[in-house]
């Protein structure tokens, strides 16, 4: 068990914890496992990106959730932050003891932590999301965009994390719409320890940016977060680390933890 994946199962354990889910729609690094949905360039014109951000959506309605994201799903994260911009994230995260409230709003709204009132935060626009709340429609509106991205995660820096815990990157790569710059200004304001890289696969490693988070210790990259799963379920069984929040109540917990006797 790597030293790095302890760190981030203590604080998994201690709380909170943030998902930042990035557009990536495959589980390989290389390849795109079949998907054809891409998300489109806001430089196209005003007309086609509106036809192609309605048509990534009912791709992405019309596929079956991948695996991975399931997986990762079934966590009780005190917070999601997205690039991804369709509308089916809502239906993939909720669940009968959580109610999903998605926004494109910087400001916090009221449990900015809650696992059970939780807040998806799209970094970029929703397209299921009102009108003042959607995707950038031409490149002024994209720049615009960009300042309340970091303003938002900031925020997530300063405010939501807090020393004590962690981001999670997963679906992330080169070609997401939140820069390997921007990563790097994000991460740089945490703390060693707090931010988790899943999926890192080489060329995303060897991204300058990437790589000078890495070297400084602010960023560590693993595989993926939804195989890390059952070695975090054993791990907190074996330590008798006991969970507070709703990981308490979650299965990922719960199947790895003997029944009191």
């Amino acid at each position: 068990m790597e030293a790095s994946i302890q760190t981030l199962l203590s604080r998994l354990v201690t709380g909170p914890t943030f998902l930042l889910l990035g557009q990536k729609l495959d589980e390989s690094g290389d390849v795109r496992s079949g998907r054809t949905a891409a998300v489109p360039a806001v430089a196209e014109p005003q007309g086609d990106l509106t036809a192609n951000y309605e048509r990534l959506d009912r791709e992405l309605r019309a596929e079956p959730v991948p695996a991975w994201l399931s997986e990762i799903a079934q966590y009780p994260w005190n917070g999601v932050f997205t690039s991804r911009i369709d509308s089916l994230l809502p239906d993939v995260f909720s669940c009968d003891w959580r109610r999903v409230v998605p926004t494109a709003q910087a400001q916090l709204g009221r449990h900015p932590r809650s696992a059970t009132e939780l807040q998806l935060r799209y970094l970029f626009g929703g397209l299921g999301l009102p009108e003042d709340e959607r995707p950038p429609a031409d490149m002024i509106q994209e720049a615009e965009t960009r300042a309340r991205v970091a303003e938002t995660l900031n925020t997530l820096a300063d405010t939501l994390i807090t020393p004590r815990g962690a981001v999670v990157i997963e679906g992330y790569d080169l070609d997401d719409w939140l820069t390997p710059q921007e990563l790097f200004t994000f991460v740089t304001r945490l703390q060693a320890g707090q931010a988790h890289l899943f999926s890192a696969w080489d060329a995303l490693r060897e991204d300058p940016f990437v790589r000078a988070a890495i070297d400084r210790g602010v960023l560590s990259a693993q595989t993926h977060l939804a195989r890390c799963f059952p070695s975090l379920r054993r791990l907190a069984a074996s330590s008798g680390l006991r969970p507070g929040g709703a990981w308490a109540a979650s299965d990922l917990y719960r199947s790895a933890t003997p029944s009191p006797r």
